[in-house]
């Protein structure tokens, strides 16, 4: 995290470095699709495909306070928050500013990047074939006090497994716990 303010940048990771095995239900379900891939060696083959382009997913979560309005103050984050994830609030919180140019200049040929909130579900069904939207962007009620968007790259050859992108100038705040 320090690095990331140093350089100005945002580190991503793939989905299973999370701490809560049903986020993403990307995981889960390449997973059981493995374990349970019986077909023929077509399906088998299939599925390690989805597998291998499922590891070019990196992700990074961030919140977006607790209301939709422009300016949210550092005392609207949640307490929770600070707990879990700021090292028992003795860590930092950073506010970022992201504006256009941000997706244009981390986006290349090998490189998408999306933007969007989570859907929090009272049902998260780890068995079935969710959409990869679905699998990425939705999470369980019980997280909803985090409300949380997630920033997801899609690295065509996955050459990093801990990916960052630029965010010269982004950086608007940094809050002490």
């Amino acid at each position: 995290s320090l690095k990331d303010v140093r350089e100005q940048k945002l580190t991503l990771s793939h989905p299973r470095e999370f701490n809560d095995p049903l986020d993403t239900l990307l995981v889960w379900w390449m997973e059981s699709e493995i374990a349970e891939s019986h077909g023929s060696e077509l399906d088998k083959k299939y599925t390690l495909l989805l597998k291998k382009v499922s590891e070019g997913i990196k992700i990074r979560c961030l919140s977006a306070g607790k209301t939709t309005k422009k300016e949210i103050p550092v005392e609207e984050l949640s307490s929770l928050m600070w707990a879990h994830y700021a090292n028992s609030h003795k860590g930092f919180c950073i506010e970022y500013d992201f504006d256009r140019d941000f997706f244009t200049k981390n986006r290349t040929k090998n490189h998408i990047v999306v933007f969007d909130n989570i859907n929090y579900t009272d049902v998260v069904n780890p068995h079935g074939e969710p959409s990869i939207k679905d699998a990425l962007f939705n999470k369980s009620e019980f997280w909803s006090y985090e409300n949380e968007v997630r920033l997801v790259m899609f690295d065509e050859e996955n050459e990093e497994d801990f990916p960052s992108l630029d965010c010269t100038g982004m950086i608007k705040a940094i809050y002490l716990g």
